[in-house]
């Protein structure tokens, strides 16, 4: 079974116990955390090699859910059982974006030559929301690399408005009437 299945199934689970506790945002912040754990090479190994017994993977994922809520707890015993534990970053991320397709919200991650102030971000999700008819939530990256203008990644949609991209734009469109 794919990886995207996997998660999706599982977070779909996870959320409907969240809407059934009113719950949805704390559990959601809790699973990315522990999903942020990820991160250590360490870490990932233990629960992704096969050497590494059940046992073993609940002693250390019990030590990590310590501060958890007892949803949470179970729910990650839950895939340490079915061997399911390694998919939890893809897990929280499917749950984030059900959970905002629930609460009617899209996060966008926009990406910009230098930061915008607050003025011009309220403007944009402004935009975007119009765009999507749902609320956006911004995240914001700086990235010197596109030069100038911004790229606005929402759900699976891309808009590139950089300079890079134009200009690479140009160059395609100059080089095809050599």
């Amino acid at each position: 079974m794919r990886a995207s299945t996997v998660a999706q199934r599982y977070a779909r689970a996870f959320l409907e116990i969240g809407i059934d506790r009113a719950e949805v945002a704390r559990l959601g912040e809790e699973l990315a955390g522990l999903a942020g754990l990820f991160e250590a090479p360490e870490l990932r190994e233990l629960l992704r090699n096969p050497k590494f017994n059940t046992q073993a993977r609940k002693r250390v994922l019990s030590t990590l859910i310590e501060g958890v809520s007892p949803i949470t707890r179970s729910f990650v015993s839950l895939l340490a059982d079915r061997n399911r534990v390694k998919y939890l970053p893809e897990i929280a991320a499917a749950y984030q974006t059900l959970a905002d397709e629930q609460a009617g919200q899209v996060r966008a991650k926009i990406t910009t030559a230098r930061a915008l102030n607050d003025a011009q971000l309220g403007r944009l999700s402004a935009a975007l929301s119009q765009q999507t008819d749902r609320e956006v939530s911004l995240e914001q990256r700086v990235d010197p690399e596109i030069l100038g203008g911004l790229i606005a990644r929402v759900g699976d949609r891309v808009y590139d408005g950089s300079l890079r991209a134009q200009l690479n734009n140009l160059k395609r469109q100059l080089s095809s009437v050599n």
